[in-house]
């Protein structure tokens, strides 16, 4: 019996699909200039390029899963070649990209002559190539991936007996592609629809019988349909396949500057956002419920393999204030969150105008998670003792519980001669409900009380 062959994971899967990509360009750059050796005294002329547009229409349809084709061939010379209206459909006949004109260079005849002497290890460069403007359509299909990903897998090959040694290696690359622009719509994994322009793409490709390198070193993003507002800013992408994913983004939400820096690699991801700088109506204008008066700024490091992560929040509010987190993260149905919070100079008027000047310390244990189908917040904690406006707040340890009832909790004050044990609960409606219980009360040793 045939073992099951190994199943990819969705990553590795949409990997394939990128890489795909990248292939349509390449082949259709390597098989173009290529042709030009056949087309003899038809080099640049009508009947030769309809020749090479459908031999490499042919190649393309035996290739890959989905139909890809090329509408013209517009020139063909010994070093150059350029297509126009390269069209990928997906298994449903949908248009799923489309290039308006691509162009390459290459020395073919160094090629042939290479390709001809049957050189042991062949690398063939495409010196250089450019797509003026790229569309992509992003379609869900059954198992969550793009359709695209799925058309652009190549089309699985008969098994063959182990490669002889005599086998010839031969390499791909392509040192200087360029995208002009580049449009992407579409969702991914249930998302809102999303749109996205690229633009001044440069990268590299390389593609072996081992795997393939894409290096895109800088380029402009723009993305719609993330938050309440555009993200626009500089990207870099590097993938290796099998291997790593990586990439950064520096830009705006808004009006809100942001970096990121992000790795995949294992089946684990790791990413770090850095906010330098938010001023509340900036924030605001993405969020409507933020709450801080004052500017903030933030670092957060969110590591592991999905649906797990941990999490490390670093935060400053105002001029003095912290306000840091560790916890773990988990995305898997219900989702969960549990943090250790440390907030240090927390001062109130970053919450309320009006309210007194305060430097409260604060260690907190916040949880959140789903119980019978609602979200559950658990707070349990303790506030180290402060003042307020000269008034001396004692410590306190607490705990809580809120759901859309309401907010249930308890609370223990350690004041020296007025010990206390406070319950409080806020009902949905508003109403609010305290109990105090005091014991072995001793007035004379309240100091703000004394006359």
């Amino acid at each position: 019996m045939k073992a099951a062959p190994a199943r990819r994971s969705p990553a590795r899967r949409l990997l394939s699909g990128l890489v795909g990509i990248v292939s349509v360009v390449g082949i259709t750059a390597l098989f173009g200039v290529g042709f030009t050796a056949g087309l003899l005294g038809h080099l640049n002329l009508p009947a030769g390029r309809r020749a090479s547009a459908q031999f490499l229409g042919r190649t393309l349809v035996d290739l890959f899963q989905g139909e890809v084709t090329i509408g013209a061939i517009t020139r063909v010379n010994p070093n150059e070649v350029s297509a126009e209206d390269i069209v990928v459909r997906d298994a449903a006949h949908r248009i799923v990209l489309k290039v308006t004109r691509l162009t390459a260079q290459a020395d073919v005849l160094d090629i042939l002559t290479r390709i001809v002497r049957g050189d042991e290890k062949l690398t063939i460069k495409i010196d250089h190539v450019r797509v003026e403007r790229a569309e992509a359509e992003i379609i869900p299909a059954e198992d969550g991936l793009p359709t695209l990903a799925h058309a652009l897998t190549p089309r699985p090959t008969p098994a063959r007996k182990a490669p002889s040694a005599a086998e010839q290696y031969v390499r791909v690359w392509l040192p200087a592609v360029e995208i002009g622009r580049g449009f992407a719509r579409g969702s991914i994994a249930g998302s809102p629809t999303l749109e996205t322009e690229l633009a001044g793409v440069h990268g590299s490709v390389l593609a072996t019988p081992k795997g393939a390198a894409i290096d895109i070193d800088r380029f402009a993003l723009l993305a719609r349909g993330i938050g309440g507002a555009d993200a626009k800013g500089i990207a870099t992408l590097h993938i290796r396949a099998p291997g790593a994913v990586w990439s950064s983004f520096d830009g705006y939400m808004g009006e809100v500057q942001f970096g990121s820096v992000g790795r995949w690699e294992n089946q684990a991801l790791d990413l770090k956002v850095d906010l330098p700088r938010a001023e509340p109506a900036a924030a605001r204008a993405l969020l409507a419920q933020w709450p801080l008066l004052v500017p903030a700024e933030a670092r957060v490091h969110l590591k592991g393999k999905p649906p797990d992560f941990e999490v490390e929040v670093q935060s400053k509010i105002g001029d003095n204030a912290t306000l840091n987190a560790t916890g773990n993260l988990g995305l898997a149905s219900p989702v969960h969150l549990q943090l250790d919070v440390e907030g240090r100079k927390l001062d109130l008027r970053a919450l309320w105008l009006n309210a007194p000047a305060t430097s409260i310390d604060l260690d907190t244990d916040v949880g959140l998670h789903g119980e019978s189908g609602k979200t559950v917040v658990d707070l349990g904690g303790a506030l180290s003792p402060t003042s307020l406006n000269g008034y001396v707040i004692p410590a306190v340890d607490f705990s809580g519980k809120v759901t859309d009832a309401g907010f249930v909790g308890e609370a223990k004050v350690h004041d020296l001669g007025l010990p206390m044990d406070l319950g409080v609960t806020v009902h949905a409606d508003g109403k609010i409900d305290v109990d105090a219980e005091a014991k072995r009360v001793n007035l004379a040793k309240v100091e703000r009380i004394k006359p």
